[in-house]
């Protein structure tokens, strides 16, 4: 577990003409938010299954990111809800969209901006970035993000396609990084060099969005 001394709030965000459609931070008044969540059971689990499928207990998916995270939480503590149908947003279980499916989990554990705000926010806080304002900022994420967060990431039209879990905070001479565990391809790998390839390719436009499961670790 990475020790932290140092809260960093203020967070410099570049904000480009589109931005404002898809923008929206959000903090829980309830610091006591998802407070029984267990990072350190929800991390031994990423660290059994990132690069394998759990058909045992759960299923594949087959784009399975948003799964397996919706799994590592689970086993972190965080209780299923009952759905009424499969895109129900209120609820979060296996084989529901909000489980399963990155826009939708979203919808569930932060929220979405289309036509009006949608969403839950079951999270304790929820974060909008940039692909080049979250390398501009990166050392604000590194120190805000504890073991068993979440990441997500979407096109510059808002649609999101990617999830991850945060499961490590290397730092190298002074680099700061932070790992994350996925499927889809099933690794671990440093966010920093995935937001770093995505600038490169042209997509700093791109949407990173960040939840803290909970206040503190």
């Amino acid at each position: 577990m990475r020790k932290k001394t140092i809260c960093i709030a203020l967070i410099v965000i570049t904000i480009l003409q589109s931005f404002c459609v898809f923008a929206g931070d959000y903090t829980s008044s309830d610091p006591n938010k998802n407070s029984t969540y267990n990072r350190g059971t929800a991390y031994d689990y990423a660290y059994n299954w990132y690069y394998r499928r759990n058909i045992t207990e759960y299923y594949d998916a087959g784009a399975d990111c948003t799964n397996f995270v919706s799994q590592c939480l689970e086993k972190g503590g965080i209780g299923r809800i009952a759905i009424s149908n499969y895109e129900d947003i209120n609820g979060w279980r296996p084989h529901s969209a909000t489980w399963e499916g990155a826009h939708f989990f979203r919808k569930h554990w932060g929220h979405v901006h289309e036509s009006t705000t949608v969403g839950i926010n079951r999270a304790y806080s929820y974060k909008v970035y940039t692909v080049d304002s979250a390398l501009a900022n990166f050392s604000s994420l590194y120190y805000d993000l504890w073991q068993g967060d979440i990441i997500q990431h979407a096109y510059s039209d808002g649609e999101t396609y990617h999830s991850q879990f945060v499961y490590g905070f290397p730092a190298y001479g002074g680099n700061l990084d932070i790992t994350v565990a996925q499927h889809s391809g099933d690794v671990l790998r440093s966010l920093k060099d995935h937001l770093q390839s995505k600038q490169q390719s042209g997509f700093g436009s791109d949407y990173v969005f960040v939840y803290k499961i909970k206040n503190g670790y």
